[in-house]
């Protein structure tokens, strides 16, 4: 698929109010190549992604722009075959805190809470 279809795919998207957990593993899938953005680099794209700060990321902040950043992470580095204990030791959290992380995301933007689709989508746009 070619960024362009993709982009349409994901413009699309974004009008869409509500995922199935399936149209969202299509749609990662369909944008998926074999490259892989340096750890910095997805810190900011979630700061920039959610409106938390990176130094906010990396803390042990519940806020729910932090955490909604953290997630967003947790999800691009599992899906480019990082193991749940490998991401969790970089954020200093445990692996069933990934777990429930990507769960939280995937549940959040399957339902259509707003502020998580729009993260989510921005984050994609940004990491693809």
């Amino acid at each position: 698929m070619t960024k362009e279809t993709a982009s349409k795919r994901i413009s699309a998207a974004v009008r869409k109010p509500t995922w199935t957990r399936t149209e969202i593993y299509e749609l990662l899938e369909s944008i998926n190549d074999n490259t892989e953005i340096e750890f910095n680099d997805l810190l900011f794209y979630a700061a920039r992604s959610t409106g938390a700060n990176i130094k906010g990321l990396l803390s042990s902040s519940r806020d729910h722009d932090n955490c909604l950043g953290r997630y967003l992470i947790f999800d691009y580095m599992k899906k480019k075959g990082h193991t749940v204990t490998s991401i969790g030791r970089k954020f200093n959290r445990n692996h069933t805190t990934v777990i429930a992380g990507i769960n939280a995301l995937m549940e959040a933007v399957e339902y259509g809470h707003l502020p998580s689709v729009e993260a989510f989508n921005k984050f994609k746009e940004l990491t693809r």
